[in-house]
């Protein structure tokens, strides 16, 4: 099937859009919506993955999504290969406006709280960054940081560790009620995993490789949780972060 590209921001994607999708669609090809990567502010409150949950949530898969860098231009040599083709939709679509649909979802969107779990050396860090550009706007909370400044007065023990979790959950909690929050914090233990979800409901993602437990770096594989993105320990942090922003968009 041959594809037709829409580029735009989508802050938030509506019936305009939409019409533009819907007419690529019945011309017998397939839509490909390039999402342009805005930086967060008030005109543009949905991070890429956001936009993409709208998007396939009409159309299914229909439609293919792709983020491109933050452009304000187009610019094509002599015989590209590919036509321009302007679209005229009906008045009452072509006068939707992105800017009152805006209103709405800019005081009811809450954040998603991400958990990336796993033993000491397995990357949660790396993968966190590299979920970010998934996620905007978005804030990272890293175990090494949060050891460092909201936890400096902790050690080691398994008392402390549950603590360090327990402040780490509850900064998380509030942060989401204004952005997306990844948190890549060991969280070692079934039970301290539980009680994390006492203080803010997440999502839950493991990276099984990295240190072998040992009574100083006890680990707690998290079979108890039953809706978990196990991260193929071969892939490179960014195919894992798109897996992991696709199986997000599937909401399970």
């Amino acid at each position: 099937m041959k594809r037709s590209l829409i580029i735009g921001r989508f802050q938030p994607f509506h019936d305009g859009h939409a019409w533009l999708v819907q007419d690529v669609h019945d011309r017998g090809r397939m839509p490909v919506v390039a999402i342009r990567d805005t930086p967060y502010d008030k005109n543009n409150p949905f991070s890429i993955h956001e936009r993409r949950k709208m998007i396939h949530g009409r159309f299914g898969d229909f439609v293919e999504t792709i983020a491109i860098p933050d452009i304000d231009e187009v610019v094509y040599g002599r015989s590209p290969g590919w036509a321009l083709r302007e679209v005229k939709p009906p008045e009452g679509i072509a006068l939707v406006s992105g800017t009152e649909h805006r209103k709405g979802f800019i005081s009811t969107q809450r954040g998603m709280v991400v958990w990336i779990t796993g033993n000491t050396g397995s990357g949660k860090s790396t993968l966190a960054r590299a979920l970010r550009q998934y996620m905007m706007p978005c804030v990272i909370l890293d175990g090494d940081e949060m050891r460092a400044t909201i936890s400096s007065d902790l050690g080691f023990s398994m008392e402390d560790r549950s603590l360090q979790n327990a402040r780490v959950a509850g900064l998380a909690a509030e942060l989401s009620k204004q952005v997306n929050v990844i948190i890549a914090v060991i969280a070692p233990t079934a039970q301290i995993r539980h009680d994390i979800g006492l203080h803010v409901e997440t999502k839950w993602v493991y990276v099984s490789r990295g240190r072998e437990p040992t009574k100083d770096t006890p680990y707690e594989p998290p079979d108890e949780i039953e809706h978990l993105n196990r991260v193929d320990p071969l892939l490179t942090p960014e195919t894992a972060a798109l897996n992991v922003a696709a199986w997000l968009e599937l909401g399970e």
